[in-house]
């Protein structure tokens, strides 16, 4: 498995192409209601989003029967028509197997909160 966040670094389609599957749907924890979808993410990527190599920590997979569920700590450095898209976000990846691939089909995301939860 390959993670978008690498080809999207480089802005290479064809390895998004073939990474993501064409029911990708990405939603954020800052705007649950608003649905990202392949096209949309792609478009993002591909054109004025500036990408700083990433920082992946605390990933896990956890694979079952032709799907798996991948989450890590992403930590970047980007921006978007001169805004900044720099943050440390915790993701959430639903991969499926489509015909012989890997492809991350669904993806939920939320900017980690400084200090953590108290869980007592």
């Amino acid at each position: 498995m390959k993670a978008p966040e690498g080809a999207a670094e480089k802005k290479d389609q064809k390895s998004l192409n073939e990474i993501m599957a064409d029911e990708f749907i990405e939603r954020d924890a800052t705007d649950p209601e608003n649905t990202i979808t392949r096209t949309k993410w792609m478009q993002e990527r591909l054109s004025d989003y500036k990408l700083d190599p990433l920082q992946i920590r605390s990933m896990t997979i956890r694979a079952f029967l032709g799907n798996a569920v991948v989450s890590f700590v992403q930590k970047q450095k980007a921006n978007q028509n001169s805004a900044s898209r720099s943050a440390e976000y915790f993701i959430v990846d639903v991969w499926v197997a489509n015909h012989g691939k890997w492809q991350v089909a669904s993806r939920f995301s939320s900017v980690v909160c400084q200090g953590g939860v108290d869980r007592q």
